[in-house]
């Protein structure tokens, strides 16, 4: 359901109405929100989607647009209001703009400018649509379209006859697009809307461009939307072809009229279109026979249409056939003459395309993805123009017809998920093929040969295929630049002739487990880019790694140094990375690397935005090791389980991960200060700092920095419905210190046992007085263990919108609201029962409000290398906070806010063992630590 989903970042299934009327009561009821339904024709439609105030939250809006009036009833209405027309000036200067890029008119069009502004009554589509069909114009063309218009003044549907005068000005082959476009295709994606276009024989390129320069659609993002009234005009003129015999207009779409002429079998040659989407199955009477004479139809789109009677033909005119959900085993046998360009049948029931041999000479597009009873592929030798082939996941499909290897006309072949293929042909000469998938192919043991002239193809993928060998004719796909090998466990080694291809921008050999080096001459691909080798044999990460200079993403998460019976070394890295300036994600996860492994070359990577270190045998990191990774924002350093100390934060870093670092111990104030001064002060430089700062780690105490404290008593039967936590705080306007932000630590409850699950925790603002909330941001972690978690974040007030006005003194209330959800298990598969809820309760919150004072405290405090007197000063600076209210929401679950993509998430990879629970003192560390950043971003917030 549209109106839902935004908000809940997820996809409704709505069975009836009335479920979607239960759905919007029960999600919105407790929200302020917004809603705009603009051009409303139907009652039902109020009804359903805004039916009674109490389905929305105090203070909403509903705004309704809608050309009947009839159906703004009293009841259902606050206020109503009477779009006012333009006046003469706003219409003469609306008109002048689209005919003559000016504010006013050329000389002697002055009178005729004003003659078509008074018959257009003021409306805006009337004008824009009038000026930009006589831009360009003649006098006497102006003249001639002025008279037109005088004609139909009598005339009830005036305004219609105005832009139908545009219409009439379009050549047939655009004529024919905007009808197409009134009928079908309205606010369809655009390279969708032109491929259709182009397959339907239309000029989708100049056709288009002149519809829109005419006004008479526009771009809505990446769509094309027609205006509504136009959409009428293009129906109006399709149904006056015949307005007492649907099967003789050129276009259907009615359901109503699409039954009676299907049923009864009265379709005529007229007949161009026939487009009928229904949401749910629908079990259609119609004639056997019904498409027989129908000579002229060229486009046919059906969804979840099953026939009664079945089908025993298909008109030899037809270019685009489009039909979702066919019910039968076969096609129909079509004319050996065909024109058809374009076949999906998405979802079908095939198990063959045809009973017969058939012959599809024009034929370009076939999608036949997740026809899951598909078992074999027709010849394609008779489909000599075919150039894409999608047969995504066709599970029942075990082979492919051989003629498939001599194909010359193939740009994109896709069989992913087609886990029962075992076979494809011998060897391929497919001159033109760019893209060939393979992923999923769980049986397909080995490749077909190459030949020599493949030198169009420039994608290969083989993820998760059992493939044991890579033909050594492989060496001819000298444009290959993306090839992903990624699980293929059985794959051992790489073919010599891999040398040959000098185009690798992407290599993804990683999940191969067997593989212990990299192809021969890899140093000699100088255009790389990504390069994936994680979970492979590869004991070391070779010295000319630096030759790669576009190398932007390399990955050898899991790979170790050489084992030997007693131990396991770590993997040696290049004793630099100066070469790699491009680079922006580094993984070196559970490489067994120790401090030595890293040094202050880190320092080079001066792109680096995401370093992944878990997993590693860290003890104390090199001070300064990545202090000057000046871009860096993701920092992964958990199960680091012998960290003792942390290092220096860059100064963009706003996602730090070290959970599970049980060996972390208390540092002194003035230890952590020259850990994080230089990160302070060029932190003081950069007004553009990530939103939040997040720790997240085991424990089910909330450590007394924070003030304010609230727990959940365990035996107590209500605690099992504390799904959100909501806190709001009044701060004093008058006298007050500069506020900073908010400090929050929740305890969220554990996992059940033997569970895994991908964990989220979401947040939003707003002010009582704001009219709105804040953009919902979310963090995401995968949790494989039953303690307790401590979510600990700092918010910067900068970042929220109801803070300016907080900041003004406008208002001074700040309401913050938070709850955890379990998505999915880890490998995507449904919660358990207990779980299915999917939200998390939070057994307690801690939060503290940080103040320009709490800084300055702390920097003296820091100077005097006194750890007491700073907690102190800084619980004094914050003794100012009135706490109005702290409490948790027991018997209802505040739902997602969604308004904005300001998201930021991240996802905690890992081996998850029994470990010892982290000491008490970490929580002293990473508090210090909290300061220090909150610091950091105090400073950010003066210079904006």
């Amino acid at each position: 359901m549209e109106l839902l989903s935004p908000l809940k970042h997820r996809k409704f299934e709505i069975k009836n109405e009335y479920e979607g009327r239960e759905k919007i009561r029960h999600f919105l009821s407790h929200m302020k929100v917004l809603i705009v339904l603009d051009d409303v024709s139907d009652k039902r439609q109020l009804d359903n989607l805004v039916g009674k105030h109490e389905w929305f939250g105090k203070g909403s809006r509903v705004i309704i647009t809608t050309r009947d009036k009839h159906l703004l009833t009293p009841k259902r209405l606050f206020r109503n209001y009477d779009i006012e027309m333009l006046n003469s000036d706003e219409s003469l200067k609306l008109l002048c703009l689209n005919a003559f890029h000016n504010d006013q008119p050329e000389a002697g069009f002055l009178d005729l400018s004003k003659g078509i502004c008074n018959l257009c009554g003021g409306l805006p589509l009337a004008l824009e649509v009038m000026g930009s069909f006589l831009c360009e114009r003649s006098e006497l063309e102006w003249q001639d379209a002025l008279n037109r218009m005088e004609q139909n003044e009598g005339d009830g549907d005036v305004i219609l006859k105005t832009l139908q005068i545009s219409y009439d000005g379009l050549r047939k082959g655009d004529r024919a697009i905007f009808l197409d476009i009134a009928c079908f295709f309205n606010n369809m994606e655009e390279n969708m809307l032109r491929t259709f276009l182009k397959d339907c024989g239309l000029n989708s390129i100049l056709g288009l461009n002149m519809l829109l320069e005419k006004s008479l659609v526009c771009y809505n993002k990446t769509r094309i939307r027609m205006h509504d009234m136009l959409v009428q005009l293009g129906k109006t003129i399709v149904l006056d072809e015949s307005p007492n015999d649907a099967g003789k207009q050129s276009r259907l779409w009615s359901q109503k009229d699409i039954d009676k002429v299907m049923g009864e079998n009265e379709g005529g040659k007229e007949i161009q279109g026939i487009v009928f989407t229904s949401p749910k199955p629908y079990l259609a009477d119609w004639d056997e026979n019904c498409f027989s004479e129908m000579k002229g139809l060229r486009l046919l789109v059906l969804q979840n249409v099953y026939l009664l009677h079945g089908l025993r033909s298909l008109p030899s005119a037809l270019k685009v056939l489009v039909w979702e959900g066919y019910a039968m085993n076969a096609l129909p046998h079509i004319a050996q003459s065909n024109e058809l360009v374009s076949l999906m049948l998405p979802c079908s029931k095939l198990s063959q395309l045809w009973n017969n041999t058939q012959v599809l000479g024009k034929l370009r597009v076939m999608d036949l993805r997740h026809s899951k009873d598909l078992t074999t592929t027709p010849e394609f030798d008779r489909i000599p123009n075919l150039e894409s082939l999608t047969l995504e996941g066709c599970v029942s499909l075990d082979q492919v017809h051989e003629s498939l290897g001599n194909h010359k006309k193939l740009v994109k072949v896709d069989f992913t998920g087609c886990k029962n293929l075992t076979a494809l042909p011998s060897k391929l000469w497919m001159n033109s093929l760019e893209t060939l998938i393979l992923t999923g192919c769980i049986k397909l043991e080995n490749l077909p040969e190459f030949d020599e002239n493949m030198q169009s193809l420039s994608m290969l993928h083989l993820e998760n295929t059992a493939i044991a060998e890579l033909p050594p004719s492989l060496g001819f796909l000298t444009s290959l630049s993306d090839l992903n090998l990624k699980g293929c466990e059985n794959l051992v080694s790489f073919p010599d002739t891999m040398c040959n291809l000098k185009s690798f921008r992407i290599l993804d050999i990683s999940l191969c487990s067997q593989i212990q080096n990299f192809p021969e001459n890899l140093n000699e691909h100088v255009h790389l880019e990504e390069l994936h080798a994680g979970a492979t044999a590869i004991t070391e990460i070779p010295s000319y790694i630096n030759e790669f200079k576009n190398l932007k993403i390399l990955s050898f998460q899991r790979c170790k140094g050489t084992h030997s019976i007693s131990f396991t070394l770590p993997l040696p890295l290049p004793p630099s990375f100066s070469g790699l300036s491009l680079l922006t994600e580094l993984d070196l996860a559970f490489c067994n690397l120790h401090d030595e492994s890293i040094n202050s070359d880190f320092n080079c990577l001066s792109s680096l935005w995401k370093l992944n270190l878990m997993g590693n045998h860290f003890v104390n990191l090199p001070l300064g090791c990545m202090s000057n990774l000046l871009k860096l924002e993701q920092l992964n350093l958990s199960y680091c389980f012998w960290l003792q100390s942390l290092p220096q934060i860059p100064p963009k870093l706003h996602q730090f991960f070290a959970t599970h670092c049980c060996s972390l111990k208390p540092l002194l104030d003035q230890q952590l200060w020259n850990l994080f001064a230089s990160h302070h002060f060029q932190s003081y430089s950069t007004p553009n700092f990530a939103a939040d700062f997040i720790f997240l780690m085991h424990g089910d105490e909330i450590p007394s920095w924070f003030l304010n404290r609230t727990y959940h008593c365990e035996d107590s039967v209500q605690s099992i419905c504390n799904k959100s936590i909501s806190i709001t705080m009044e701060i004093p306007h008058d006298n007050s210190p500069v506020w900073s932000g908010i400090a929050v630590c929740l305890v969220l409850e554990e996992l059940l046992p033997e569970s895994m699950c991908l964990r989220s925790v979401y947040w939003y603002f707003r002010s009582p007085e704001y009219e709105g909330y804040t953009k919902r941001t979310y963090f995401k972690f995968y949790d494989g263990s039953e303690n307790s978690k401590l979510f600990i974040a700092f918010f910067p007030f900068t970042d929220f919108n109801c803070w300016r006005h907080l900041r003004g003194g406008l208002n001074q209330r700040l309401q913050l609201t938070m709850y955890c959800k379990n998505e999915t298990t880890l490998n995507g598969a449904p919660l358990s029962p207990e779980e299915e809820d999917g939200v998390v309760g939070i057994r307690g919150c801690g939060w503290r409000l940080l103040s320009k004072q709490d800084f300055e405290t702390w920097h003296k405090t820091m100077g005097d290398c006194t750890a007491s007197t700073s907690a102190s000063a800084s619980a004094g600076a914050s003794a100012e906070i009135e706490v109005i209210s702290s409490n948790v929401i027991q018997n209802e679950r505040v739902s997602e806010i969604s308004n904005g993509n300001n998201e930021c998430q991240d996802e905690i990879e890992g081996e998850y063992e029994n470990e010892t629970e982290e000491p008490k003192s970490f929580f002293r560390t990473c508090f210090t630590l909290f300061m220090t950043f909150c610091d950091k971003r105090r400073m950010v917030s003066d210079e904006n």
